[in-house]
């Protein structure tokens, strides 16, 4: 739809591509929107209470958000979808012509 209406892709970033090079995807990005990259923007202080926010579900994501200091490349961890249950296969077949179709558009470093 954002293609229809402004002729151009919008910008896509890979999470793969990010966890590799977050300093790289990150200025790719900015660059793409026009916006100024601020290196400093990747790095932060812990802290921070994610139960104190509605949006808060009591998972380990908002907790290790928390807890975290930055954008720096991460380990991936990946999971055979053979070895996936079938729930997670069924939602891999209707999501992933979608992802190569957005993967063709994704911002490179």
């Amino acid at each position: 739809m954002l293609t229809a209406l402004n002729g151009t892709p919008p910008p896509v970033i890979d999470s793969d591509d990010l966890l590799e090079d977050p300093h790289a995807m990150t200025q790719a990005f900015c660059d793409a929107v026009g916006i100024p990259f601020i290196e400093d923007a990747l790095s932060w202080v812990a802290g921070g209470d994610p139960s104190a926010h509605s949006w808060w579900d009591g998972g380990s994501f908002h907790a290790n958000l928390a807890n975290s200091t930055g954008l720096a490349p991460q380990p991936r961890r990946y999971v055979e979808i053979d070895d996936a249950p079938e729930r997670v296969k069924q939602v891999h077949r209707r999501m992933k012509p979608h992802y190569d179709h957005l993967y063709k558009h994704r911002l490179t470093r």
